[in-house]
Parts: structure tokens; C-alpha cells; sequence
């Protein structure tokens, strides 16, 4: 079913009619039974039906803004990374209009709705959307519907549209089902951590700051050997796993304010706001940014196990009760001095990191998983799209 040379159309071949920029009049205060969609509900994974609200009376089933289910939207301004954002809408359960900051595309009769989708959020044909934005300022970039028009994408029969949402269907199954796993396995981690906090009689109660010590004084980046060592800032952590997901050096981010020294085994922890869990065991050595603090474990206590309590619920739920006393929430040196952290016997902590690793290797393999899984998709998409968004050619009508 790959698209052969010349098998190509405008996409306005798809249309029922030329593509609608939407409405966006002032908000109604009370409910009048239309609902009007915000440009948020255009997200990387499609349409999600969010920051709906109410429209006012005088919009009716008649008005030309009223969505059908199997419309598709596009944001048709904003930044130029999110414009061009597409999804198929879906009912709300009652009549929605759609802003002016989207453009409606109505498909024709000659095309499955989920097929033109799939097409639009391929990575091939959003480029495309993408290099047809056009502004003075990145921070808001237009795509003209005339542009849209014109994009290239293949000529495929109405059968065949059938069986590529079938595929691609299937797939979208397989990683919402990954995702799930992923998901289960992640909060069994953390309930194992929780409950063995909670029911637990080994060892004692103790300071944090008993358990490790904070970092005194701070270095310049811009000198050596800190200059070419890894940076780590609290956005380089995936928030609420302690994943390291960006290594960048000090010197690559033009660092110039105090940095504090990280070596491995030092548990970072973000003291801006705590909320998102942001901690991590150093593997390497380098500095840290001033918001958060390297964390050096006494020789009795195991630096993944201060991770893991770091990570829990029961910390979250304490450093939130403490860090919101100013605009930003955030974790002072005093703060930390009022946690207390039970500490087993070295033998107990390691069984215990032992047993949460497990779950990581887990989360670990899942995640492999879903990215074979989305490279497959992406390579049966692109072999079937060839061309499209391109310069391609097109076929006769």
C-alpha cells in the first residue's frame, strides 16, 4: 500500500469544501448548551476535548463554526512549534464550535476521517504544515488555508484508507496498553516503597540531615575542570522517576552564576518546586545548578535508598506542606531538617533497593517496547506516505 511515484493529490482532493478558520466570540457566563473548544484541546496526541467553554446564546445548530464528529482541526496559529497541530474531533455530547485560532477540514466523501488524520500527524506532512508557517515573530506563526490546500498526499482508495487506520489502529492499541503497564508498574514501585515506610519497625527514626550532608559553597562554571563537566538542572530529571534524561556540560549552557559540586553517588534533589519529585543519584561528577541540592549519604545509608525515600509519597507530601510559602515553591536548608528518615540495618536497605530495582528493570524493558513499537509505526507510515508533504508531484484528477 506504499504511495508509488505520482500517486499524489492536493489534499484539498480530500475536502467536502475549502478549509474554515473558526469563531471565537466572548464567553458566556451561563450554560446555553454550546460549548466552545480552547486551542489547548490540539495536543501532540490529537484531540482531547479540554478548556471547553460556554458560547453565547446567539450561537445556534446553524451557526457555521458547529462541528460534526469526524471533522478535522488544525491550530492554524501559534508558536511555530505547535502550529499545525491536528486532530479528528469527536462529540462532546453537545454542539461545539471550534476558535479562530483553528481551521476546520471537513473531509469529502471519498475519504475515511481517520485515514486524512493519520496523514496530517504523520512526521513527513507536519513538516510540511510546519515550513508553510509564515510570521514577524516565532511566538505566533499563520498557516494560510490556500497553503494547506496545496499540501501533497497520496491518492489512496477508500479500502485501502480502511485498512491503514486498521494498522495503525492496532498499533495505537499495542502502546495504550504499553503506556499501561508502564503506569501499573510505576505505582507498584511506589506502594512498595510506601508500604514498607508505613509497616516497617526496623532501624530508627532519623534527622535528614543526620543521614547525609548539604553542600557548602559554591564554584564558578566557566573555570576548569567545571567548565567541560556535566551541568545537571532540575529540568535534565523526568519528573517523579529520577531518570538523568539530558547530561549537558556547563560550558555548553553558558553557565555563569555559583554551581555546586556533584560526585557519584551524591542524591540531587530539586528544592524548586518539589511537587514534580525531581531526585537523582549522581553517576557522574560535575556541579549542579543552585536550586537544588547534592546530598551525601553517611557511610550507613545507601544513596539509592535516599533516592527512594526522596521519590515517595510521604516526602512529597511533606516538602508540599513546607515550600509553599512564597510564589515558587520551594524547599529551604531548614525545611529538610524537619524530615526524618527511617534507617535500617545496611542488609535490610540493600534488599530493598534490591527489590525496587527490579521494578526499573521492568519499567526499563516496557519502555524498550513501546519504542519499537513506535519506530515500526513510524517506518510502515513513512514507506506508505513517501513523498507527502513534499515537493511531490501530482496525479490527474
Amino acid at each position: 500500500m506504499s504511495a508509488e511515484p505520482g500517486g499524489f493529490v492536493r489534499l484539498d482532493h480530500y475536502l467536502a469544501a475549502p478549509p474554515r478558520n473558526g469563531y471565537s466570540p466572548v464567553e458566556s457566563a451561563d450554560w446555553t448548551g454550546v460549548q466552545m473548544l480552547g486551542l489547548g484541546c490540539l495536543t501532540p496526541e490529537g484531540f482531547v476535548p479540554r478548556q471547553l467553554k460556554n458560547a453565547p446564546s446567539s450561537v445556534s445548530e446553524s451557526h457555521v463554526a458547529v462541528l460534526r464528529d469526524g471533522d478535522i482541526l488544525m491550530s492554524r496559529a501559534n508558536t511555530r512549534d505547535l502550529v499545525g497541530l491536528v486532530g479528528m474531533y469527536r462529540d462532546v455530547g453537545t454542539l461545539c464550535i471550534y476558535p479562530d485560532l483553528m481551521m476546520r477540514l471537513r473531509p469529502a466523501g471519498n475519504c475515511v476521517p481517520e485515514f486524512l488524520e493519520i496523514v496530517l500527524r504523520a512526521r513527513s506532512v507536519r513538516q510540511g504544515i510546519q515550513n508553510l508557517a509564515q510570521g514577524t515573530s516565532e511566538s505566533m506563526v499563520k498557516i494560510s488555508s490556500g497553503g494547506v490546500c496545496s499540501l501533497p498526499v497520496p491518492r489512496v482508495p477508500l479500502a485501502d484508507q480502511h485498512r491503514i487506520v486498521e494498522i495503525m489502529n492496532s498499533f495505537s492499541e499495542a502502546q495504550a496498553a504499553s503506556v499501561s503497564v508502564l503506569s501499573k508498574l510505576r505505582i507498584a514501585k511506589g506502594a512498595i516503597w510506601d508500604s514498607f515506610e508505613r509497616g516497617t519497625s526496623e532501624g530508627t527514626l532519623r534527622n535528614l540531615l543526620e543521614v547525609c550532608s548539604l553542600p557548602t559553597g559554591q564554584v564558578d562554571p566557566r573555570s576548569m575542570p567545571y567548565f567541560s563537566q556535566p551541568l545537571l538542572a532540575p529540568d535534565h530529571i523526568e519528573s517523579g522517576t529520577g531518570r538523568l534524561i539530558a547530561r549537558v556540560t556547563a560550558g555548553d549552557q553558558g553557565a555563569v552564576s555559583g554551581k555546586y559540586i556533584v560526585h557519584p553517588g551524591d542524591v540531587v534533589l530539586s528544592k524548586i518546586r518539589p511537587a514534580l519529585r525531581k531526585v537523582v543519584v549522581a553517576d557522574f561528577t560535575g556541579t549542579c545548578s543552585a536550586d537544588m541540592y547534592p546530598l551525601r549519604t553517611s557511610p550507613d545509608v545507601i544513596p539509592e535508598y535516599l533516592f527512594s525515600a526522596l521519590l515517595g509519597d510521604r516526602f512529597s507530601r511533606f516538602s508540599e506542606s513546607v515550600s509553599g510559602r512564597t510564589g515558587i515553591p520551594k524547599l529551604n536548608r531548614g525545611d529538610l531538617g524537619g524530615y526524618s528518615v527511617r534507617v535500617p540495618s545496611l542488609g535490610v536497605q540493600r534488599r530493598v533497593v534490591e527489590l525496587l530495582s527490579k521494578f526499573d528493570s521492568r519499567c526499563r524493558i516496557e519502555e524498550m517496547r513501546q519504542r519499537k513499537e513506535a519506530a515500526l509505526a513510524d517506518a510502515l507510515l513513512a514507506d506508505f506516505l513517501g513523498g507527502a508533504g513534499s515537493g511531490r508531484r501530482y496525479s490527474a484528477s
